[in-house]
């Protein structure tokens, strides 16, 4: 009792902006008053553009698929408080996953999914996991495979959760029980190009897109050195299953590497990305949704 009283006392109030921690940082955003991002597995871009043509919230501006039963919605003549009743109505809906609202942030639009990364501080804070994610009425809880990360593991809010992923995130850090809690960003590349997630660690940046995925999955490869001297950047690069599993593997000095994830079933997977100049790998969930 005491631990699930702990999950919920530090309340984070949803309000017109939205905010997540970074090595403890609070960082907040503004929400977008014209675009919001939600995924459907049953809803077809013409079952938005008919709906969306008129509502509370304003005109339809457009509505751009730029995954896999992912949507881009853009809305004119409307505000903000609008923006947030239309993303409530949405995630009512039994035929939507998740909504999210857009920022930005180093020149992207950003949202993020139903999914929330907690790392634990030792492995006896399982139990304690499962008492915060029964407090949020959450039953999916898939462990992250990854060798620099142990300990870290996806929870998946409900359809209808009360409190969406960046709320349940901040609430999770802010009990101070866990290393870390954050939600699942998606990066939308400019002018509606497809989703990806863009990861930063030290000196090494990588895109990996569309995530989710359905087909393909592409690693654009980009290092930066900012040292003197210029090293050849190997990288051995693995997918795995939530089982811990390898099921696909390559290796590249470069450039953009091709998974074909085509005959893999849906759900949620890891890649990991070996810089020959590292001794660790670099782990990231991947989300396959056909």
């Amino acid at each position: 009792m005491i631990i699930w009283l702990s999950c919920l006392v530090n309340s984070y109030c949803f309000g017109q902006d939205f905010c997540r921690y970074l090595y403890d940082e609070k960082i907040c955003y503004e929400m977008s008053v014209s675009k919001m991002l939600l995924q459907s597995l049953t809803l077809t871009i013409e079952d938005f553009e008919r709906e969306l043509q008129n509502t509370v919230a304003g005109n339809l501006w457009y509505a751009l698929e730029i995954e896999t039963k992912t949507f881009l919605v853009e809305m004119h003549n409307t505000s903000k408080e609008n923006m947030l009743e239309l993303q409530r109505q949405w995630r009512a809906r039994e035929d939507v996953d998740w909504v999210s609202p857009i920022s930005q942030e180093e020149g992207y639009d950003f949202g993020y999914t139903h999914h929330v990364d907690v790392r634990l501080k030792s492995v006896e804070d399982y139990p304690v996991l499962l008492a915060c994610a029964e407090a949020y009425h959450i039953t999916e809880i898939n462990y992250l495979y990854s060798d620099k990360n142990p300990l870290v593991y996806v929870l998946t809010l409900p359809h209808n959760s009360e409190k969406d992923a960046s709320v349940v995130a901040n609430e999770l850090h802010e009990t101070g029980l866990f290393v870390h809690a954050s939600f699942n960003p998606i990066t939308l590349f400019p002018y509606g190009g497809p989703s990806s997630t863009q990861i930063h660690t030290g000196d090494e940046s990588y895109f990996l897109y569309p995530n989710p995925s359905k087909d393909f999955l592409y690693v654009d490869l980009e290092k930066k050195v900012h040292t003197q001297n210029t090293i050849a950047a190997s990288f051995d690069i693995r997918l795995y299953c939530s089982q811990g599993k390898m099921l696909r593997q390559t290796k590249a000095a470069g450039g953009t590497v091709q998974f074909d994830v085509s005959n893999i079933p849906g759900g949620i997977y890891f890649l990991h990305v070996y810089n020959g100049m590292l001794s660790t790998p670099q782990a990231f969930k991947i989300i396959i949704n056909h």
